[in-house]
C-alpha cells in the first residue's frame, strides 16, 4: 500500500484542477467571440492572377483602321472603281474599299447634319443609309457588290443583297482636312438584322484614321 496523502493536499491539487478547468473555459469563449481565431487553410492552392495568355492588341499605323470582332485586322482605305466621296451642302457621303483579308466597304454618311469639319456622334439608326435628314452613320459591307439603290417614297435609298453588314450603334466620327476627304472614327457596329435593327452580341469595333483616295 502506498502512503496516504494528507486531506489538505488533495484539496488543494481539486482546486488546481478546477481552476484550470475554468481558466481554459474562459479563454476559448474569449477567442470564439472575439473572431480572432485563426483561418483554416484552403483546400487548394491560391490563384493570385487569371489563367492564359493575353491578347496582344493590334499595332495599327496611324493611318490605319483597325477592326476587331468579325475581322480582326489593320486596313486602310484604297482606290477602287466603288470609291465616292462627296459633300454638298448639308450631306457628306463617302464609300470607301478597305484593303484586308476580305473585300470590305466602309460607309461614311451624315445626312443633313453636317456642318463641316467636326466631330458627330453615332447613334443607333432608325432609317436605312441613304435617309434624308437622319443622324449620322457608319457601316460596313463585306461584299459590295450586292448593294444597290432603291426609292422609297420618292426618296434614293441604298439597299443590300447580303446579311454581312454591320451598322452602327454607337461611337463618333470626326471629320477633318480640305472639304471632309479625311477624319477618323471609333465605333461600335452591330450585325444588321433588317429594318435598322440589329442582332445583339455581333459586336464590330472600327477605330482609327480614314481618308478619301
Amino acid at each position: 500500500m502506498g502512503a496516504s496523502r494528507p486531506p489538505g493536499t488533495r484539496k488543494a491539487l481539486l482546486g488546481l484542477a478546477s481552476f484550470a478547468v475554468a481558466f481554459g473555459a474562459v479563454a476559448w469563449l474569449a477567442t470564439e467571440f472575439s473572431g480572432s481565431h485563426a483561418e483554416p487553410p484552403p483546400d487548394g492552392p491560391r490563384i493570385t492572377a487569371a489563367s492564359g495568355a493575353t491578347p496582344t492588341p493590334l499595332d495599327c499605323a496611324g493611318d490605319e483602321l483597325e477592326l476587331g470582332g468579325a475581322f480582326t485586322e489593320c486596313a486602310t482605305t484604297v482606290p477602287s472603281s466603288v470609291d465616292d466621296c462627296s459633300t454638298s451642302g448639308h450631306v457628306f457621303d463617302a464609300v470607301l474599299q478597305l484593303s484586308g483579308s476580305v473585300d470590305l466597304l466602309l460607309y461614311i454618311e451624315v445626312n443633313g447634319a453636317y456642318a463641316g469639319p467636326g466631330t458627330y456622334d453615332l447613334p443607333p439608326w432608325p432609317y436605312p443609309l441613304g435617309t434624308r435628314n437622319d443622324r449620322p452613320k457608319v457601316a460596313v459591307q463585306q461584299d459590295g457588290t450586292s448593294a444597290f439603290s432603291q426609292l422609297v417614297h420618292g426618296v434614293s435609298v441604298r439597299q443590300y443583297g447580303t446579311d454581312t453588314f454591320w451598322q452602327s450603334v454607337a461611337g463618333s466620327l470626326v471629320i477633318t482636312g480640305r472639304g471632309g476627304r479625311s477624319g477618323t472614327v471609333s465605333a461600335i457596329l452591330e450585325l444588321s438584322a433588317g429594318h435598322n435593327a440589329t442582332l445583339p452580341g455581333t459586336r464590330f469595333s472600327v477605330a482609327g484614321a480614314w481618308s478619301c483616295p
